[in-house]
């Protein structure tokens, strides 16, 4: 942004075309960079919540496959020990 200033202070009514051609030239080439720095600490915010809910996600993920399979397992376990290799009650 002081680079903007600067330029805007050298710009002088009797400046020739090619002067203020070449002004506007550092003008323009400025502002491309401000942005680009702008767009990257805007992605790089963007990024970082992407992965916290992507992490969020796949927590909930992994919660809910034990969930639906610890039940079963439970089952199966109390299920083996009141039962005989057979099939009869002990």
């Amino acid at each position: 942004m002081n680079e903007l200033k600067a330029a805007r202070q050298r710009a002088a009514p009797e400046q020739s075309t090619g002067e203020l051609v070449n002004l506007v030239a550092e003008q323009v080439s400025v502002l491309v960079r401000d942005e680009l720095k702008l767009a990257q600490l805007e992605m790089s915010g963007k990024a970082k919540q992407a992965g916290k809910g992507a992490g969020m996600l796949g927590g909930g993920g992994i919660v809910a496959l034990l969930r639906r399979g610890l039940p079963d397992r439970l089952r199966d376990h109390r299920y083996q020990h009141t039962r005989c290799k057979h099939g009869s009650r002990r």
